[in-house]
């Protein structure tokens, strides 16, 4: 029986090894030049405490601020005693946040033996010397992957700006380090663009001996953002305190508005201009606070696109693409240059660039500020993300060949295998291939391009070699191929619509006979998906045997989640109606999680109509750090179906109902699932490992 069987993985070997070829095309270019310009006066509201504020005053008085650099000659020197000091009053320690956010209040806690972040040597770094007529900030320092990065992506540290050299500097209270370059200390730009031409001369001042090399080669790569708050007063009320930050963005860097993942960069302003980010001091920065707090105010006030409906674009600025072309952005877009903003607009082409999945679904994003001119600029954040990308979320220490190992194996669980090489020549194409070999083998190879409007067209080839199966107690054995052509198409927002021709050959023996069929079955399906997601597809089956009839074929699915924070009930209905004529390949199958879920049978079950719904309850019983990066949920299930074989009716077959109960740990744009069902909650259960894609 098993002559001449070919093995399914053959063309495997030839794709694998394209691969290297194809990557070794593909290109992620990491700009890092950023153009310094001369300093000049502060452009934005900055405010900053007088050093003869009653808390400053304290500050100083209380640690003995000015006895520390009683013997120095300048204000770099006084800069390195506060650096030193600052730094060896507690080792760090990653996770603890203190009560209070201010110096005073954090070294009270430090005094109690406490230990904390690299934010809180910093806050202390910078008060202390404000506290000595320093003019001082903190300064965030972001990673290039600061959204889409689970951990690790910032790292926070003081600047400080020397009267007597007339510019800024970096001081890094944890390590207790300043960069310099020739003996010169320098602010983070000036490292970034050192450590990118790889200058000679770099250095770091330590008292604590740390080697230069360690130090750099840590920091290099949290200099990709860089941003400060507006409003650098020291010991106010929180009510008082005026907000906002101004980041510094390299030109066509996306503008992040998250941080790790899941917290939110509120009111952030953007600039390019290292001028703007680096203003030359005067005295008037303690001046006029009521006013500056306004100034802040209205500067954000008057970007803000919110509830205008006259605002017409006048630029579209692509952001964030290293390799893919700003073309095929563009033209996903439902708005040009001239037209009237609106944010249904920006809902569509957020969709729209998400459907294309060929960027970082955690940093997709179309945002507008109004100008000065009361038009409107539209910023499009389309992310490249690397071709092997499996997972869009980075993980420290996790590479992208480890994250293939690592999610692509719980594939092998299923005796499954897909992959897809996701734009590598930054055209909009990409490939994809896979294989199953357990009872129901085939291997495919297939092709997806970005063509316009949210339109994405596909082609897949499906080999189903040799295999025997039985549904309904009735044994068969097919063999064949499938070819598919399909367009997937975003049409409005939240809506979704498919077209699809698929061509199958394949033969087909039951018992002594054996039948040779070949369809052509043209489909077409549509989804809404907001609160709730729904579905509707219809099927054409065209013979072309005079042997074999047509068929047609209708399905639906309904489902909704209700419930939030700690507990979640997610239920589903389905249901399918195909003509009596339909024949097997094409029937409504169920068991297990392919098809029809029951998640405790086999796949043993076929027919021509079919019911079906299921409803989970999940219930969260740990969330690391209350942060919502990772939640276990227990899990229990119900499954339940009439499907309905061919010349019988709903009332002649009786309701399958399994149950089961799980395990899932819920990450961002994913779920692992640990599940066991049970058939009718009497045969022996049947177990699953797998990972939810949520991209």
């Amino acid at each position: 029986m098993n002559e001449g069987k070919k093995s399914p993985t053959h063309p495997f070997l030839i794709l694998i090894g394209c691969i290297m070829l194809i990557l070794s095309v593909a290109k992620q270019t990491l700009a890092q030049d950023v153009k310094s310009n001369d300093q000049g006066p502060a452009h934005y509201p900055f405010i900053w405490s007088s050093p003869d504020s009653p808390y400053l005053t304290e500050l100083r008085t209380r640690y003995r601020l000015a006895e520390k650099v009683a013997g120095c000659e300048n204000d770099y020197e006084k800069a390195k005693v506060i650096v030193s000091w600052v730094n060896s009053l507690w080792a760090h320690h990653g996770i603890n946040t203190p009560q209070k956010s201010d110096p005073l209040s954090i070294l009270e806690e430090v005094e109690a033996g406490k230990r904390f972040r690299c934010v809180e040597y910093a806050i202390v770094v910078a008060g202390a010397l404000n506290a000595l007529g320093i003019p001082s900030r903190t300064l965030g320092l972001k990673t290039k992957d600061v959204e889409s990065a689970f951990i690790g992506a910032g790292h926070v540290v003081a600047e400080a700006y020397l009267q007597d050299q007339g510019k800024w500097i970096m001081i890094d209270g944890q390590w207790g380090v300043i960069p310099t370059l020739n003996g010169t200390p320098l602010n983070a730009v000036e490292l970034q663009q050192a450590l990118a031409d790889r200058v000679m001369g770099l250095d770091v001042y330590s008292d604590s001996g740390v080697e230069k090399e360690q130090y750099f080669h840590w920091i290099k790569d949290y200099l990709y953002y860089l941003d400060v708050p507006f409003d650098n007063r020291t010991g106010i009320a929180l009510e008082d305190y005026a907000g906002g930050i101004l980041m510094l963005v390299r030109e066509k860097a996306i503008r992040p508005e998250k941080f790790q993942v899941l917290w939110k960069i509120g009111n952030a302003i953007y600039t390019h201009s290292v001028q703007d980010f680096y203003p030359k001091l005067t005295p008037e920065i303690y001046e006029d606070v009521e006013r500056k707090k306004a100034e802040i105010r209205r500067l954000f006030e008057s970007k803000s696109v919110s509830g205008e409906t006259d605002l017409m674009i006048a630029e579209i600025i692509v952001e964030g693409l290293d390799r893919t072309k700003a073309e095929i952005v563009r033209r996903q877009l439902p708005f040009k240059v001239g037209d009237r903003w609106t944010e249904g607009k920006q809902e569509l082409a957020e969709q729209r660039l998400a459907n294309l999945a060929i960027f970082n679904p955690v940093t997709v994003k179309v945002r507008a500020e109004k100008s000065k001119e009361g038009s409107a600029r539209v910023f499009v954040s389309t992310e490249d993300v690397h071709p092997l990308m499996v997972y869009p979320v980075e993980i420290y220490g996790v590479n992208n060949i480890a994250k293939v190992a690592i999610f692509k194996g719980l594939d092998l669980l299923d005796q499954e295998f897909n992959f897809r090489i996701i734009n590598p020549f930054g055209n909009g194409l990409s490939i994809s291939f896979g294989a199953d070999w357990s009872w129901d083998p085939w291997w495919k190879v297939g092709l997806a391009y970005a063509g316009t409007k949210g339109k994405v067209y596909s082609w897949e080839y499906r080999n189903l070699p040799r295999r025997n199966g039985q549904y309904n107690q009735t044994r068969y054995q097919t063999e064949g191929f499938q070819v598919r052509f399909a367009l997937d198409y975003i049409p409005v927002a939240d809506w979704e619509w498919i077209l699809a021709l698929n061509y199958q050959k394949n033969g087909l023996s039951v018992g002594q006979s054996r039948k040779e069929q070949a369809y052509l079955l043209a489909e077409t399906e549509v989804k809404w998906g907001k609160d709730q997601e729904l579905s509707l597809r219809f099927g054409y089956g065209k013979s072309l045997s005079i042997t074999e009839p047509d068929f047609q074929q209708i399905e639906f699915s309904w489902t909704k989640t209700l419930g939030q924070n700690n507990s979640k009930l997610v239920s589903n209905l389905s249901g399918g109606l195909s003509s009596e004529e339909t024949p097997l390949i094409y029937q409504f199958k169920s068991g297990g999680k392919r098809g029809i879920t029951l998640r405790g049978h086999q796949d043993n079950l076929a027919g021509n109509r079919y019911l079906s719904g299921n409803t989970e309850f999940h219930k969260l019983f740990f969330d690391l750090w209350g942060s919502g990066l990772l939640e276990w949920w227990g899990i229990a299930f119900l499954d339940y179906a009439q499907i309905v074989p061919v010349g019988s009716g709903f009332g002649d077959v009786p309701w399958e109902v399994d149950g089961g109960v799980g395990v899932a740990c819920a990450v961002p744009f994913g779920l692992l699932k640990f599940e066991v069902g049970w058939d009718n909650f009497k045969e022996k259960p049947n177990y699953y490992i797998t990972f939810q894609e949520i991209f």
